[in-house]
């Protein structure tokens, strides 16, 4: 096996339902009595000894600082459960970064067989607790931050952080270590870099300080990241381009620019007053990378570099649409603000209209810059954010678009609304790429050929690896750029490329790489 520990759990104290709540009252029984708790844990854990194997049931605290004694009274009704149903799997307990200070007070009250774990604090910011430290004999697990969830959208390197985090957690005794994340292949630094530190930190490691508070302000957050990023862009880009690539990707490492916050969401595009002027500077990374492209050799190499190339156009692209957003929010202010309507019609036509205009051409080249990275659910899920969250709730694009009509007493062109049609250039995206099968199971794939128009064709090609002819199965067309194909009944580790022919005659394939290097499944 791969050695993978799976869990499950519940958060503590057990949220009831009302239904059951209901039944348990019909019985004479109180839903809040610890017995009544424990027999609830007992059926649950019942059902998972039953239906499906484990290693852990991991009790969480509420987001929050936590209510101890009603976590630690209902957490012990789950030992004692554990216990009655000789339980196949562990316990384990965890939180958000505020249960590390109730750690001590647990450790006293809890067997030595419970695991005890959580996420850092403040969505990553605060360093490791040094609660762990204190916890003895007993299986701890730190939980750094790969991401937060308020810059949902951005892009977030913290090679350095990982690293520190990782350093603090052997420190510390913890034995095991995971990431918080969301997403996938934009956070490949992170993931890769807490990967390898939880093996090794030979050469960049620092020892914990000791907690003397007058020196905590000067304590580096995160550990150099630069050799890292050196190895990493040598194997994603190819040796032509990592020196200057790694030299980017180190500057950025912690501080990359950020144009999306909370709001009452994750990820929500920002709102910036300063003009793009200002804000821009803050973006000649970009400009940086696309001088490099053209040295990019190998059609692998180029197909990851433009991944981060076209997602950090999208960053700046969001950076721009924040800033015409933050124009527009001014100048509709003077437009209301005018008492004379000639006034106020001349103000909106001449400036209001043009950078409404504005705002759309920048959340097109937005979007035209996500949809150039697409590569799984991942950035489908940023776009799916970025329609549901800025665009509809938070109206985004549309907040002045009727009384902007109304004082102009004309509808808004069409260049003020935004586009129907995609206007990139035609993409072959397979979203999920398996690695590995059951012996016998189909294999069945998503595949989107984003353009404006249906394909002409697709097909999949296919053989057991590195033998024989391929076979061809062509794609079913499900709707709109969506298609389907399924590789019946896997015998054997097998290799797939996948071709289509646009409306317009252009031919695409996928990986970049096919035929000479295609996608490969092995089959246990």
């Amino acid at each position: 096996g791969l050695g993978i520990k799976t869990c499950v759990g519940t958060e503590a104290p057990l949220n009831v339902p009302d239904v059951v709540k209901e039944r348990l009252q019909q019985a004479g029984k109180d839903p809040n009595d610890p017995k009544v708790v424990q027999t609830l844990y007992e059926g649950m854990f019942l059902r998972i000894k039953r239906t499906f194997p484990i290693d852990y049931y991991w009790v969480w605290g509420y987001e929050g600082q936590i209510k101890e004694n009603a976590f630690r009274d209902d957490f012990l009704c789950a030992v004692k459960a554990a216990k009655q149903v000789d339980a196949p799997f562990g316990l384990g307990i965890s939180g958000w970064g505020w249960i590390a200070s109730n750690f001590p007070r647990l450790d006293e009250a809890f067997p030595r067989d419970v695991a005890f774990s959580c996420i850092s604090g403040s969505v990553g910011r605060d360093f490791l607790s040094d609660n762990f430290k204190q916890l003895d004999n007993r299986q701890k697990w730190a939980i750094p931050w790969f991401e937060d969830d308020g810059g949902m959208i951005s892009p977030q390197l913290h090679v350095g952080r990982m690293r520190r985090d990782a350093v603090d957690a052997e420190a510390y005794g913890c034995n095991g270590l995971m990431g918080l994340h969301w997403r996938t292949r934009i956070l490949a630094p992170n993931i890769s870099a807490l990967a390898k530190a939880g093996w090794t930190h030979s050469g960049w490691d620092r020892p914990v300080e000791q907690a003397d508070k007058k020196y905590e302000e000067k304590r580096p957050r995160s550990l150099p990241a630069g050799d890292f990023y050196r190895d990493w862009a040598t194997a994603e880009f190819g040796k032509n381009v990592a020196g200057t690539t790694a030299e980017i990707f180190t500057r950025l490492d912690g501080k990359f620019p950020r144009a999306s916050s909370w709001n009452r969401g994750p990820g929500a595009i920002v709102i910036n007053n300063q003009p793009w002027s200002k804000v821009k500077p803050n973006y000649t990374f970009v400009t940086e990378m696309e001088t490099l492209r053209g040295d990019v050799k190998g059609a692998g190499n180029l197909e990851r570099f433009d991944y981060w190339l076209n997602t950090f156009r999208f960053a700046r692209e969001t950076a721009r649409l924040a800033c015409a957003r933050g124009h527009m929010d001014r100048i509709m202010k003077q437009v209301n603000a005018e008492k004379d309507p000639a006034a106020a019609k001349t103000l909106a036509r001449e400036q209001a209209l043009p950078a409404k205009i504005d705002m759309i051409q920048a959340a097109g080249d937005m979007v035209r810059a996500l949809l150039a990275a697409m590569n799984n659910s991942s950035e489908m899920g940023t776009l799916a954010n970025i329609e549901q969250q800025s665009f509809l709730r938070c109206q985004y694009l549309n907040v002045y678009d009727k009384a902007l009509a109304k004082i102009l007493d004309r509808d808004l062109p069409t260049e003020a609304l935004p586009p129907a049609v995609y206007a990139g250039e035609p993409r072959l995206i397979v979203p999920e790429k398996r690695t590995e099968l059951a012996l016998g199971e189909a294999l069945t794939l998503k595949v989107i050929v984003l353009d404006n128009a249906k394909a002409k064709s697709g097909a999949l090609y296919w053989r057991e690896m590195g033998c024989g002819k391929y076979r061809q199965i062509d794609l079913k067309h499900k709707a709109r750029a969506v298609y389907s194909v399924t590789i019946p009944s896997a015998r054997a580790d097998m290799e797939y490329y996948i071709k289509a022919e646009t409306a317009g005659g252009k031919a695409l394939v996928w990986p970049a790489t096919a035929p000479r290097l295609n996608h490969t499944v092995i089959v246990n």
